[in-house]
Order: C-alpha cells, then structure tokens, then sequence
C-alpha cells in the first residue's frame, strides 16, 4: 500500500504514471465504465475499498462526459452530460454524473474526475458515434475519441462541469479530488493530433472562474506545459 505525501492510501501505482504537480504515487483505482458503480445494488467494490480508509482511496471510471442515455455495453458509458439546442446552446444535465460522485463518496472514495470523452455534439466528427468494438472486430475509435468543433463550448463545459460540483458538494472537497484530461491521448483513446490534444487540455484546465487548486493529473503523453514525461522529472503546477 503506497501512500502520497498528504497520506492518501493508493491501491497500485501505475508505470510511468504521476501528478502533474509532483504527487509521487498514483491514486487511483480504475472503474473503467461508469455503468457497474450506480448499477451494483451492494456497492461491494467501492465500499471495500472506502473501508481502506475512509476517503483516502480515489475511483476513476471513463465515458463521464460521454453521451448517450446510460445504457451500458462493452468498453461504454455514458452521462449524457452535454448536449445542444436547435440553435446550438449548450444544455447540461448533470443527473447521472451526480449518481456516480454520489455513489463514491457515500461508499468512503473520492472521484478521480477523467474529463473525456468527447460529447456527440462537440465532436468535429460525431458519427458514428457510439463504437463497436469486440475483441478482434469492430471500431474503438468512433465519434467520442475526436477534437471538439468549438474549444470555448469545451472549455465551459469543464468550467461548468467544476462549478456544479462545487455548488453540490463544497468547495473544500472539491480540493482534494483529482481531475485528469482524456486517457492515453497518446494511443487508441485521442483521433487528433498532440497539438490538438495540447490545445484541449489546455482550454481544458484553464476555464475562467473555476476552481484554481484543483489536482490536475496527466497521463500517457509529455506534459503540455514543460514537455516533460510524465513521470517525478514533471515540475509544472496545473495553472498558467
């Protein structure tokens, strides 16, 4: 068991892995999908490892921005968290990610924010969008894995995305949560380029009025601001 320095236990470490801000261990226990965590009546995993030590252990799930109604399939999830009127002006609809924080921090963990991945109605290429992989078949890479069509919708839908949380759940927790931009922006996860990878992150972490000390972590690509690996030899802090 790995603690970082503020004592938050850690359930593994992942290679090549750490804080963008120099945190030296890796506190996260991957879900994957969203999906098992608001739908498992007995919440056995997450409460498992709540009783580790009560909000010490943080839970990362993708597809959190993702859309669609919920419904869950191989390597899928979905919020439907954004999507757009006639006359392209964002609507959000925080319910079901609200579940999913709910569920973790009623269980003793705290949310390891991944933002990604792409919203159909942000997507420069949105169809199609919902994949169909299976193992040897199928396309992973569909309409979600894209750049956005619009940066400034993708930085207020971050910013916004921050600011619910914090009206629900404080400020003060808010703070000790992580937040991570994509998955593996270098492999199958990030149909840009690194530069538009580098311009989504950061749009991403810079919304006007968000919270300015919220953790933020990268992963699986250099570092955007000082070009670095990510591993200790990163000193940047996650704000300009």
């Amino acid at each position: 068991m790995l603690r970082d320095p503020a004592g938050h236990r850690h359930l593994h470490r992942t290679k090549g892995a750490s804080l963008c801000h120099r945190e030296r261990s890796d506190p996260r226990r991957n879900a994957l999908e969203p999906d098992p965590i608001i739908r498992r009546k007995t919440g056995q995993g997450p409460r498992e490892l709540g009783a580790l030590g009560p909000r010490q252990v943080y839970f990362r799930a993708h597809n959190l921005l993702t859309s669609g109604d919920g419904t869950p399939a191989l390597k899928w999830g979905s919020t439907n968290i954004y999507t757009e009127d006639a006359a392209g002006g964002p609507l959000y609809n925080w319910a079901i990610a609200d579940r999913i924080f709910d569920t973790y921090l009623e269980r003793g963990v705290r949310p390891f924010a991944q933002v990604g991945f792409m919203p159909e109605a942000l997507s420069i290429h949105p169809q199609p969008y919902q994949h169909d992989w299976r193992p040897g078949a199928g396309h992973l890479t569909t309409g979600w894995a894209y750049p956005p069509k619009d940066y400034d919708k993708w930085r207020e839908l971050v910013y916004q995305w921050v600011k619910h949380c914090v009206e629900r759940y404080g400020r003060a927790e808010v703070e000790t949560w992580y937040w991570e931009v994509w998955n593996e922006a270098d492999g199958a996860y990030w149909k840009g380029t690194p530069d538009e990878w580098r311009k989504l992150h950061d749009y991403g972490i810079t919304p006007p009025g968000a919270v300015n000390t919220i953790r933020i972590h990268a992963r699986g690509i250099e570092c955007p601001r000082c070009g670095s690996a990510q591993t200790e030899s990163c000193t940047c802090r996650n704000r300009p």
